[in-house]
C-alpha cells in the first residue's frame, strides 16, 4: 500500500499549500507550488499539474501578480480543455473568477479555449447562485453601461449619448438600483462578473 501512501502525502502537500496562501506566506507558496508541480510532472500526474497551476494562479491574483495569474490559470485550462473537466474550477471560483474574467476581456486565445472559458464561468457563477439573479436591463441601462466603460464625466457621458447631465445622471442611478450597487466602478465590477460586458 505504498501507492496509498504516496496518495496521502500528495493530499497533504496540497493542504501544505492551502495554508501558505492562506496565511499570505507568497514566496514559500509559490515555491511549494512550483515543487507541487514538478512532482506531478515527474509522476505523470497531469490533474495533479492542473490543480497546482489553479492554486498558482490564486497565490499570484492575491499577491498582486495578475500577469503570472493568468499564465498560471491558462495553462490549467488549457490543460483541462482536453479532459473536459471543470470541477476544481469550480471549488476554487471565488479565486480564479476575475483572472478568468480578464482572460475573456483580452481576448486571443483559440475559439475552443474562449467556448471552454465561457462555459467554466457560467458554471462558476451557477454554483454560486450567480447565474439566477443576472438582471435584466433595459435598453437604455445597457447603453449606460457601455458609456461607464468608455469612462468620463457626466458631461462626457451626456454628450455622447446625446442626453442631458441630469438624464445621465437617472439612467445611472436606476441603472445602479438594478444592479444592486452604489456606484460606477462597482457597476463596471457587477456587470463584468455577470458577464454583461
Amino acid at each position: 500500500t505504498g501507492e496509498h501512501l504516496a496518495y496521502y502525502r500528495l493530499i497533504r502537500h496540497f493542504t501544505t499549500l492551502e495554508a501558505l496562501t492562506a496565511t499570505e506566506l507568497w514566496e514559500r507558496a509559490d515555491h511549494f507550488a512550483r515543487r507541487l508541480y514538478q512532482l506531478g510532472e515527474a509522476y505523470q500526474r497531469p490533474l495533479d499539474m492542473l490543480e497546482t497551476d489553479i492554486l498558482h494562479c490564486g497565490i499570484f491574483e492575491r499577491s498582486e501578480n495578475p500577469m503570472r495569474a493568468e499564465e498560471a490559470l491558462l495553462r490549467a485550462l488549457r490543460r483541462a480543455h482536453g479532459f473536459g473537466f471543470s470541477r476544481l474550477f469550480i471549488e476554487n471560483g471565488d479565486r480564479i473568477l476575475p483572472v478568468l474574467n480578464r482572460i475573456l476581456d483580452s481576448g486571443g486565445q483559440p475559439q475552443e479555449i474562449d467556448i471552454f472559458l465561457l462555459e467554466v464561468r457560467k458554471k462558476i457563477l451557477d454554483n454560486q447562485g450567480i447565474a439566477q439573479e443576472i438582471p435584466n436591463l433595459t435598453a437604455r441601462q445597457t447603453e449606460m453601461l457601455t458609456e461607464l466603460q468608455a469612462g468620463g464625466s457626466y458631461a462626457d457621458i451626456a454628450e455622447r449619448a446625446g442626453l442631458s447631465k441630469s438624464s445621465v445622471k437617472t439612467h445611472l442611478v436606476r441603472l445602479y438600483k438594478t444592479l444592486g450597487v452604489h456606484n460606477a466602478q462597482q457597476a463596471l465590477e457587477k456587470a463584468k462578473m455577470l458577464g454583461l460586458i
